[in-house]
């Protein structure tokens, strides 16, 4: 994230229960569908997106094949991103 411009030196994974207010949110994206184990929603409201990534920490390759692995997480999030923004500000639109 440094190679980007983005300083995360302070972020650290964190479990549903150390987010405050989560309860309270309108989108949950999980990054691994193991990540929606044991949730259970008390409402309908949020809307929960599974993104299927491979974690770049996990796999078996070269210090070089490594660093492709991080841009190719990078690049599929970010797009990602950029197609919820595109839905969430249509749907404002309309």
């Amino acid at each position: 994230m440094a190679q980007k411009g983005i300083d995360i030196s302070a972020q650290t994974s964190k479990s549903l229960e150390q987010v405050s207010n989560w309860e309270n949110s309108q989108v949950i994206v999980a990054l691994d569908p193991r990540a929606l184990e044991g949730l259970t929603l008390r409402s309908t409201k949020p809307i929960v997106l599974t993104w299927s990534l491979q974690d770049p920490l996990a796999a078996q390759v070269t210090p070089e094949n490594r660093k492709a692995a991080f841009e190719s997480a990078y690049q599929a999030i970010q797009s990602n991103l950029k197609d919820l923004a595109a839905a969430i500000l249509d749907g404002i639109q309309t």
